[in-house]
């Protein structure tokens, strides 16, 4: 063959120069080698707040030689696999996200990136419970459901109605709403790093009136001077009033002679000693009155009044008896008997009722009271049993001639002169 690569030669001398051509044709080969990957990858997003969740890519890596069969992630302590792949980073700082391809012949190759993590910003949100009511209304603010690393919560209670405002503080606040209206609430929270949120509520906390209680109207007076033919000075105070649930904002005065005045204390002049009557009429923040009127009683003091004879004498004296009932029937069995003792120079020791022998009738008298001058009043119970005789009772009371006395005995053993109920010779 003309054209053929090699020529040889007839005899041995052919194989020597088929073996030098082969070898000739080897060394003129190039010589082949594998190639390692090329590892390129995206990372979206590269910072952000925590939670930062990140999608990685790495399609754009390749191998020149071969194909990439391997491709292995790792970052904070996490690892994933796959040409793309998502990974969620929840702590702050600062991570090396690490990703490693390996071709079909085992070479391989890495790429490195940071990636930040931040703190996430505040985010307000609270409840309100409950949100209406009548007053007074207990309310609870709560802002557990606020978001981030926060180190502050600030409240604002706006009255609709005014420009005045109420501040609060604390992740739950409990709020006494005293006054009806309505009212808006704001709540701005603070992170450590000095970001802030705030938020108001969608809509007012509403408080309603609750139903009025009428004030009570009460005072205290003073006249001066206490006694005598005048003129007076009556000092008038109406602290004692109250409103139960509101206030008192007006003090009304009224006398019977036609004098008047407001306010919380006033003063009344009078000219002689009279009788006259003042009315206090108070009106509370809802409009409504309470009055109460009393009575003062101007002039020259009481006269004492009259006491018994004083004198004193040595001797004990029964000043006055009585027995009820007075008169005696067939069915009468017991009667009282009274009597008015005057001490002489000893204390009394002892009463009785005797008849005209002196023969004690019935029990002992007993104290009962003693009057402003010192006499003292003395009782006793006669029993006895009456007869069925109509003409003759046997008893104390019976038709004989005799005197009954009452007889004061004092410690000195001195007795008082007796007292009659019947004198010598009477009768029932």
């Amino acid at each position: 063959m003309n054209s053929s690569f090699f020529h040889l030669r007839q005899g041995p001398e052919k194989r020597f120069f088929v073996s030098i051509a082969l070898l000739l044709l080897i060394v003129s080969l190039p010589v082949w080698a594998n190639k390692a990957p090329q590892a390129v990858f995206t990372v979206e997003p590269t910072s952000g707040p925590a939670p930062l969740n990140i999608q990685l890519d790495a399609s754009a890596s390749s191998d020149s030689d071969g194909g990439i069969v391997s491709y292995q992630w790792f970052v904070g302590g996490q690892t994933t696999a796959g040409r793309k792949a998502s990974l969620t980073l929840n702590k702050v700082g600062y991570y090396e996200l690490v990703l490693i391809i390996v071709d079909d012949l085992g070479a391989f190759d890495m790429g490195h990136q940071t990636i930040e993590v931040s703190d996430a910003p505040p985010s307000a949100q609270f409840s309100v419970t409950p949100e209406s009511g009548t007053q007074p209304l207990l309310v609870t603010l709560d802002a557990s459901a606020s978001k981030g690393n926060l180190i502050a919560y600030d409240w604002l209670i706006t009255p609709k109605e005014s420009s005045s405002l109420e501040k609060a503080y604390g992740q739950k606040v409990s709020w006494l709403f005293q006054e009806a209206g309505s009212y808006d609430i704001s709540l701005t929270v603070s992170s450590h790093d000095g970001q802030k949120a705030s938020l108001t509520h969608p809509k007012p906390i509403v408080i309603k009136a609750s139903p009025n209680q009428k004030p009570i109207a009460d005072f205290s007076l003073t006249i001066e001077p206490e006694e005598g033919t005048g003129p007076f000075s009556v000092q008038l105070d109406a602290s004692p009033s109250v409103d139960p649930d509101g206030r008192i904002i007006e003090y009304e005065w009224e006398t019977s002679d036609g004098q008047s005045n407001f306010g919380k204390q006033t003063n009344f002049a009078l000219k002689s000693a009279s009788e006259i009557t003042i009315t206090l009429t108070v009106t509370d923040n809802a409009s409504e009155t309470a009055s109460i009127t009393k009575t003062a009683t101007l002039g020259p003091p009481t006269p004492p009044a009259p006491e018994y004879n004083t004198t004193a004498r040595v001797n004990p004296q029964i000043i006055a008896g009585g027995i009820s009932p007075s008169q005696v029937d067939m069915s009468d069995d017991q009667f009282n008997i009274v009597a008015l003792v005057r001490p002489g120079s000893s204390a009394i020791r002892r009463v009785t009722l005797q008849n005209h022998a002196g023969q004690q009738m019935a029990p002992a008298m007993t104290l009962a009271g003693v009057l402003s001058n010192g006499d003292e009043f003395y009782q006793t119970t006669l029993v006895f049993e009456p007869y069925s005789d109509v003409r003759t009772l046997k008893t104390p009371w019976g038709p004989k001639d005799g005197q009954f006395n009452i007889v004061a005995t004092d410690k000195a053993n001195i007795k008082s002169q007796t007292y009659p109920y019947h004198k010598k010779g009477g009768s029932l």
